[in-house]
Order: C-alpha cells, then structure tokens, then sequence
C-alpha cells in the first residue's frame, strides 16, 4: 500500500511539475509579447496595421452617423446607421460592407465591437484602439504556444511539447507578429487549433470534435483566405478515418456514411463562421474577388508594386529557407527546425504516423505554394511555423535520447 501511495505522489508531483512548467512558459511568452505594445507612439508606422484601423473606424463612425465623408470613396451609396436586413443585404448601401478584402472581414469587425463595448468607459480614436487589438494579436499568439503543446503532447509526448511551447515564446517571429494588429497570429491561431482538432477526430471521431475541427477551419477562413491549403491535412483526416473501417463498412453497414456526416456538418459548421464573419464575401461576392486576385496576383509577381522590387530575381524554396532561419528564428533554431521537418518526413514515410502526416499535409504544401511565389514576405511562410518549430523540437529530444542510449555514463 506504501508502494503504492509513493508511486501515486510521484505521478502527482511530476504532472504538476510539467504543469508549472509549461504555465510559467506561458507568463513568460505573455510578458515578451505584451511589452511595449505602444511601440511606435501612435504613428502608425506599420502601413498595413495603419489600413486596418482606418478601414475599421470608417465603418464605426456610418454605423454611429458619425462625420465620414471621407469614406465615401469606397462607399458611394452608404446609408449610416445600423441597418434593417434589407440595407444589409444591400452591399452597396451596407454600412458593415468594408469593400476591402485583401484580409478577412473578422479583422475589421472586432476592432469596430470592441468600440462600441468599450465606448461608455473611454473614447477610442481610429490609432487609439492599438491599445486593445495589439494585445489581441499578442494572446492570440500565446494561444497557438497552447494548441501547439496538445499538438506535441498528442504526438510525441510532454517532453517534446515543452520545448516546442518554450522555443516557440522566444521565437522572434512570433514575438515581432504579436506586436501587430494583422491577420498572422490570428492564422497561426486557428491553423494549430484546427490540426489539434484533426488529431482528436483521428483518436476519437466524435460528433463535438468534427464541429470544433469546423469551427477552427471557419474561422481560419475568416482571418484570411490563404489558409486554403488547410483543406488538405482535413481531406487526409477524413481518408484516415474512413479507412479505419472494414472494406466491408463501406458496402454494407452505415458506419461510412456517419463519417460522411460528420464531415458535412464539419463543413455546415466552417461555412456558418465564415459567413457570420465575413457575410460580403456573398453579398459582394465580384469585389471579394476581384480583391483576392488581385492580393494573388500581386504575390505571383515581384515589381508589380514598388514595395516588392526587392524580391526580383530571388531562389525559390532557398529564399523561404535562408530568411525563416535567420531572420524569423536565428540560425540555430531555424537549421534544427527545418531538419526537424526532414526527419518527421522520414519517419513518417517509415513508420506511417497518420498524425505527423496530417501535420505534414499542412507544412508542406503551404512551404511549396509559398516557395512559388515571386513576393515572399516572412509573413508568407508564417502559419507554418510552430509546427515546424515542434518537428525541430522532437529532432532535439530524438537526439538527446539516442545520446544516452549510445553513450551512457
């Protein structure tokens, strides 16, 4: 019975231990992301931020009737006000239509709620909401540390998830992202948590785990449409399952068609998000568009805006890898998490992990498409980051463990 109650304490102490640990890696994540958040005292230095609340406060100020005539060049029919349905279905006389997509619809948008909650207890300028979205952008990114660490606990144990979450709250990329409010830590955010959901579907294929895999991937698409590659790892997650069954599942019992079920209301799920968030996409659907090609186009070719000149003439894949390194993470991290993405694809190929391949699926593709393009700004090949940072972090660990098999003390 002594046995068994020293044996129970040592569980006890070690699971608090791991704990503690990963919490005070959190703290410290918070504290390097949530420092200086008025970085640039109120000039606006970051053009793209800069657009977002502009873009952001012409819609609060018609929704308030507020002066904004000066919106008027992208809203030429506007009525202000917050509209009946009809005006809303209306996109040209809408005053919740952004007419501007090259981000999602969810980004504007919060920026706009968050001032009409907070307007009884402060007035907000355009510029001064930075105060609240920026630390937005900065727990959002501490919330990818979290799904990355179930991700890796799921995968490879606490070990690996540990020093993933560490590396990835000092990472400089991260930290940089999360003093800005854009789209990225957002991406980053419901990527993880939509391949954490992928794994628990792949363990378990619950009903409540396919809606939460919905509910990420609508909300991903909500951020920003280049999330489109994570339709891959999903088409990979439901072959996985489908051929957990019996060939025989397949003609003559339902089992199959409840995971083609689940699977739609996965999708039911993901569209009503996407649609909450972002309802011009449908309602504008010719300027959404229009919009997004053009953002794609822009990408596809360097020089066609002055602001990408500098990337003429660049190596595809060698670039992405050489400025990730040692600008995104420092050579030292960058090298091992690249190699670390070499070594989980041998061993996926090796021993057949369904869950490091899902996680592939993501990787790779958006590094391909992303390599392809002529523009390539870091932010590009940022959604991949933590996960490549955990493949880097399970290469240590796999390293340090074979170390001490081979060579003991």
């Amino acid at each position: 019975m002594r046995s068994i109650n020293v044996v129970g304490l040592f569980h006890l102490l070690v699971s608090r231990w791991s704990f503690l640990s990963f919490v005070l890696v959190l703290l410290g994540a918070s504290v390097l992301r949530l420092h200086g958040v008025n970085w640039d005292a109120g000039y606006a230095f970051h053009p793209d931020e800069r657009s977002i609340y502009m873009q952001s406060d012409c819609i609060y100020r018609i929704l308030k009737a507020l002066p904004y005539q000066d919106c008027l060049h992208n809203r030429p029919e506007v009525i202000p006000g917050f509209p009946s349905i009809s005006v809303f279905i209306d996109s040209a006389k809408s005053p919740l239509n952004p007419h501007w997509f090259p981000i999602g619809s969810m980004i504007l948008y919060l920026p706009v709620m968050l001032r009409f909650v907070l307007e009884p207890f402060a007035d907000f300028s355009a510029l001064d909401i930075r105060y609240i979205m920026r630390p937005i952008a900065a727990f959002a990114d501490i919330g990818c540390i979290v799904f990355v660490y179930l991700i890796g606990k799921r995968i490879y144990g606490h070990g690996v998830a540990l020093l993933a979450a560490f590396l990835i709250a000092v990472s400089v990329i991260h930290i940089q992202n999360s003093h800005f409010y854009r789209p990225e830590t957002m991406v980053v955010l419901f990527s993880t948590a939509s391949l954490w959901a992928m794994l628990r579907v792949l363990d378990h294929n619950r009903m409540r785990d396919w809606i939460i895999l919905g509910v990420g991937i609508g909300l991903a698409f909500a951020t920003k449409v280049t999330v489109l590659p994570l339709l891959i790892p999903l088409g990979v997650t439901f072959i996985f399952c489908a051929f957990a069954y019996d060939i025989r599942c397949w003609l003559s019992e339902r089992k199959i068609w409840g995971l083609v079920l689940k699977l739609a209301i996965a999708f039911t799920v993901a569209l009503a998000m996407f649609v909450f968030w972002t309802p011009y996409a449908f309602l504008d659907a010719s300027k959404f568009l229009n919009d997004i090609f053009w953002e794609s186009s822009i990408a596809r070719e360097a020089g066609k805006m002055p602001y990408t000149v500098q990337y003429i003439g660049t190596i595809p894949f060698w670039y992405e890898l050489r400025q990730s390194s040692v600008w995104a993470l420092g050579i030292p991290l960058g090298v091992t998490a690249w190699l670390g993405v070499l070594f989980s694809v041998y061993v996926s190929y090796r021993y057949k992990n369904r869950k490091e391949i899902i996680l592939l699926c993501w990787v790779v593709p958006v590094f391909v498409v992303v390599s392809l393009f002529e523009v390539k700004f870091l932010r590009y090949v940022f959604p991949i980051i933590p996960i490549i940072i955990l493949f880097g972090a399970r290469l240590l660990v796999e390293i340090i463990n074979w170390a001490k098999i081979n060579y003991p003390k």
